[in-house]
């Protein structure tokens, strides 16, 4: 059967990926209002295919015979933007498209537009200017020095603007998304960004101007810098009050989030902001990494996580899955107080995840991912549990919440898995089977 259901879906992918390559070849052939109309019905192909077809249709070939098309004037550069700017939109392939667009000629045609309207001054064409560093940034995964400058300048020059009409606002939100796209792993330097996305920042937080797109791609894009530049900790952390704005930012969207209509039922208004939580998401996964955090700030925001759990659990798994993941982050930083968790009510989230009747492997993966980290950290008995909250209270507390009414059932199996493991002294979480569930007691 499974057999079947394979060679059933690698058929409907072949079929997919033909009529999207059809529909590309006949761009050539059409004026730019009827290239419009055939560009619009990719984009609906583009919203239901699977990322893994979105794949085999984007190589560099097919972005180097895009550049040829505009060369040819076969295709018109705003139809192209159009379609590009939805492209990469589809989540988790920004490193794909880094590999195979970079290697393109149409990157290299991207690169001298960019370049030259920059030269036009006071005559550039705004739109189209921050078009072409939406789909430049978004595709790529790099770029020279020389753009990255004016990218800073442009980008930052429009996201600064306070005006208050929606067309200004709309500008800003763009503005601010397309920076936030900018790769993680690429340094830029301080003086070309920071004292400007600290003043974007501030003045949102006393006046509240932004959308909250707008708002949590800003943080995106400092949070993005954190991972090479540590020295920005203090400023984020302290100047900025990341813990405490996160905290505010979730709790107001989860009030919007209707968690029990299905998701088909949604309007696209709440699949946004489901969209923004996530990205607040990650954006705290990447604070907590190595940031230490153990004050009752940082329990209002762990507190808001689990509630936003509670109530994403049944009908919003992928956020679910979003939030269990970082709580397994969490559990690893060394410098911070795991008694957070404990006052937070992270550890009866991930045991109560572990009882459930059916299991879904990635998360029950995470939830034991998290209890090693924990336990490993309590192993080592570092200066700074026992500084923050005392070591031996600590583990009281979690062998007496292991052994509550209700986990029973599972005990015996948890400890077998972490008795397996430790006796083949494997310490790392990649050591834990993607089919851990398997391994579980059925209750």
């Amino acid at each position: 059967m499974l057999s079947v259901n394979n060679t059933f879906a690698k058929i409907q992918t072949a079929i997919t990926v033909e009529k999207y390559t059809e529909l590309f070849s006949e761009l050539e052939h059409c004026n730019e209002d009827e290239q419009a109309h055939k560009i619009e019905k990719m984009i609906e192909m583009n919203n239901e295919m699977k990322e893994g077809n979105i794949i085999t249709i984007f190589t560099t070939e097919l972005f180097n015979q895009m550049d040829k098309m505009i060369e040819k004037r076969k295709l018109s550069l705003d139809n192209l933007l159009l379609l590009l700017k939805r492209v990469w939109s589809c989540k988790g392939l920004k490193h794909i498209w880094g590999q195979r667009f970079a290697c393109s000629s149409l990157c290299k045609r991207f690169e001298k537009l960019i370049v030259d309207e920059e030269k036009k001054n006071e005559d550039k064409n705004e739109k189209h200017f921050i078009d072409l560093f939406e789909c430049y940034i978004s595709l790529n995964n790099c770029f020279p020095t020389e753009l990255q400058t004016i990218c800073m300048h442009f980008l930052l020059e429009i996201a600064s603007n306070k005006g208050e009409s929606e067309e200004i606002k709309k500008k800003v939100e763009t503005a601010l998304l397309t920076l936030s796209h900018i790769d993680e792993y690429y340094k830029i330097g301080q003086e070309l960004y920071l004292n400007e996305i600290k003043d974007i920042i501030q003045y949102h937080q006393e006046h509240r101007n932004l959308s909250q797109l707008a708002y949590q791609s800003a943080w995106q894009f400092l949070i993005g810098r954190l991972f090479l530049d540590k020295n920005l900790r203090d400023t984020i952390a302290n100047e900025l009050s990341f813990v405490k704005e996160a905290t505010k930012e979730l709790n107001e969207l989860a009030k919007s989030v209707n968690n029990k209509r299905k998701e088909e039922d949604k309007g696209e208004k709440e699949v946004k902001e489901v969209q923004i939580i996530r990205n607040w998401i990650y954006a705290i996964n990447h604070f907590v990494l190595d940031y230490p955090f153990f004050d009752e700030k940082s329990v209002g925001m762990f507190c808001s996580l689990v509630g936003l759990c509670n109530a994403a659990r049944e009908n919003e798994r992928e956020l679910f899955r979003d939030c269990i993941s970082l709580f397994e982050t969490a559990a690893y930083n060394e410098y911070s107080s795991i008694e957070v968790f404990s006052k937070s009510g992270v550890f009866d989230l991930c045991l109560d995840e572990i009882q459930q009747p059916t299991m879904e492997d990635k998360i029950i993966w995470s939830c034991l991912r998290f209890f090693l980290g924990v336990l490993g950290r309590l192993e080592r008995k570092s200066f700074w549990e026992f500084c923050l909250m005392g070591i031996n209270e600590t583990k009281r507390k979690i062998a007496a919440k292991m052994e509550e009414d209700g986990y029973e059932d599972t005990i015996t199996s948890f400890h077998e898995i972490f008795d397996f493991l430790n006796s083949k002294k494997i310490r790392y979480f990649f050591a834990l089977s993607s089919d851990i569930s398997d391994y579980f007691v059925n209750v």
